[in-house]
């Protein structure tokens, strides 16, 4: 399989365990086990979700090429989406490279190629729960943002919440995926397969894990940013509001005006183009302090 073996030297997978006592934003067992992306094979930095690297205080193992285990610790977790940076130690990766231990970094989609639209088909590569590296062809159900009924609920304690992401789901989700990538066919990564946690309807007895496509167009400006200044955390951009997707429909019910002509049909259009209802995007809480604090 060509892109098992294009991506196989990229992908690793990530064990994070810490005291249950000093659980902040990891799960109740203190434990978690995950996918992540090399995407820096000279440093050692390996992107990854957020269930896999919850905080940084706690042990973090990652498993490279397949073939050998370093110790890591986390080097930045986004404030806001479901992303994290995690960094080898140098001197163990120093030692992989000169052992000639096979690792390399992902290649990534550009552009418009660095999102992904419903009912287009591209290919997962990654792990399922043996451990094996497989691939298949896939096709892209949505693309949305999390809205109403639909939305990450809140936890019961404080924990990370996703909110403002667009996110990639499958038609066709292999059974037993275990998280890995969204490539074409030369093996470029249009999305991270990430998981995502959130709390069940019995409370803190119930906690899912399920995986979406996080586009690469969401983290390849902090990729860009650590590898210029790889011992610099990243600046993360907000207008520090939530948001969410409200349909055009319902929205021209509710305007006390009509909607602006010219801006309904560009909606129209854009949506249309991606196979997706005619949504705008409503402004439902803004930050106090923060960026658009008094202006929106």
């Amino acid at each position: 399989d060509k892109l098992v073996r294009a991506l196989q030297t990229s992908l690793v997978t990530v064990r994070f365990r810490t005291d249950q006592r000093f659980c902040t934003e990891a799960g109740d067992s203190g434990s978690a086990e995950g996918v992540g992306l090399l995407v820096d094979a000279q440093r050692g930095i390996v992107i990854t979700d957020r269930h896999s690297a919850p905080q940084s205080l706690g042990d973090i193992e990652v498993t490279l090429g397949g073939c050998a285990t370093v110790d890591a610790e986390v080097f930045f977790i986004h404030p806001q989406h479901n992303i994290a940076f995690i960094r080898c130690d140098p001197v163990a990766v120093a030692a992989l490279h000169k052992g000639k231990v096979p690792l390399k970094a992902a290649r990534f989609a550009k552009g418009a190629r660095a999102s992904l639209r419903p009912g287009e088909d591209v290919f997962f590569v990654g792990f399922d729960n043996q451990g094996n590296t497989f691939s298949t062809d896939v096709r892209v159900a949505a693309v949305y943002l999390p809205s109403g009924k639909d939305e990450f609920p809140p936890w019961h304690v404080p924990r990370f919440r996703e909110r403002n992401l667009e996110i990639v789901v499958l038609a066709d989700t292999p059974e037993d995926a275990r998280g890995g990538v969204l490539c074409d066919a030369r093996g470029e990564v249009r999305a991270l397969f990430a998981a995502f946690d959130w709390q069940g309807d019995r409370g803190r007895a119930e906690e899912t894990t399920e995986a979406f496509g996080i586009p690469a167009n969401v983290f390849l400006p902090l990729l860009e940013a650590i590898k210029k200044e790889p011992d610099v955390k990243p600046k993360v951009r907000s207008l520090d509001i939530d948001v969410t997707a409200v349909d055009v429909a319902t929205l021209a019910r509710g305007a006390a005006g009509k909607l602006p002509r010219d801006w309904t049909q560009a909606v129209l259009r854009r949506c249309g183009q991606q196979g997706q209802v005619a949504r705008a995007i409503r402004v439902t809480r803004v930050l106090a302090t923060g960026a658009s604090d008094k202006r929106l």
